[in-house]
């Protein structure tokens, strides 16, 4: 149930960045803006899905205000951790649109990397435990004469 979700997650989020993409063609980044490096992009988009999916377990358990509150400084903290600002982001986001075919081989290494994660994560909890020795030992018998 969990992989059908992230299936549909990751096709809802192709949709939506084909049509985003096809809005911004041409747009090149603010003259004042620098490209971010694609590599460093890839993992910066993954995370912001992995973030997002966090924010929405959150919705269920926490109000409206409170999720929105902590989206800016799960946003600001990802942000800084790349070293860009939320505009850079969104400009960056624009020029590697402008190339559809680039943008898609980008959305496919964002789909590996988060498939990645999961299966890392997975394997961790199915890694076996150290099993302990149940078995009783008994104590020798001795025979009176």
């Amino acid at each position: 149930m969990v992989l059908g979700r992230f299936n549909s997650r990751v096709l809802g989020i192709f949709v939506l960045f084909l049509l985003v993409s096809c809005s911004n063609r041409n747009k090149l980044p603010d003259a004042d803006v620098e490209v971010i490096p694609r590599e460093q992009m890839v993992r910066l988009m993954a995370e912001m899905e992995l973030t997002e999916a966090l924010l929405k377990n959150h919705q269920v358990k926490m109000s409206r205000d409170s999720v929105k509150l902590l989206s800016g400084k799960y946003y600001d903290s990802l942000y800084n951790k790349y070293g860009v600002t939320q505009a850079q982001f969104d400009s960056n986001l624009k020029y590697y649109q402008a190339d559809i075919e680039e943008f898609l081989a980008m959305t496919d290494s964002v789909i590996i990397y988060l498939t990645r994660r999961k299966d890392s994560v997975s394997n961790q909890k199915a890694a076996p435990q150290p099993v302990k020795d149940t078995t009783v030992k008994k104590a020798p018998v001795t025979v009176k004469k």
